[in-house]
C-alpha cells in the first residue's frame, strides 16, 4: 500500500497495490471463493478477505502458502 503525507503527517491520498486484483484474479483463475481458501489454508474467511482486500499483510509463511495454493509469486 502507498500513503502519501504532508509535513504534518497528514495523508494526501491513499492508492492500494495491485495485490488485491491479482489476488482476485488468482481466485477467479483456480475457480476458488475466499472461502474455499479459508477453509484450505485451515485459517477464518475475514482474515483471508483482508488480505484480498489489502487491508492486511500476511505473514511470509502464510504468503508462501496462498502463492503455492493460488499459483501466484
Amino acid at each position: 500500500m502507498l500513503v502519501e503525507a504532508d509535513g504534518k503527517d497528514d495523508i494526501l491520498y491513499y492508492k492500494s497495490s495491485g495485490v488485491s486484483r491479482a489476488f482476485e484474479d488468482a481466485l477467479a483463475k483456480k475457480k476458488y471463493t475466499k472461502y474455499q481458501v479459508a477453509k484450505i489454508l485451515g485459517v477464518d474467511k475475514a482474515y483471508i478477505g483482508r488480505i484480498a482486500k489489502g487491508d492486511r499483510s500476511p505473514s511470509v509463511d502464510m504468503a508462501k502458502r496462498i502463492g503455492a495454493l493460488l499459483g501466484l509469486d
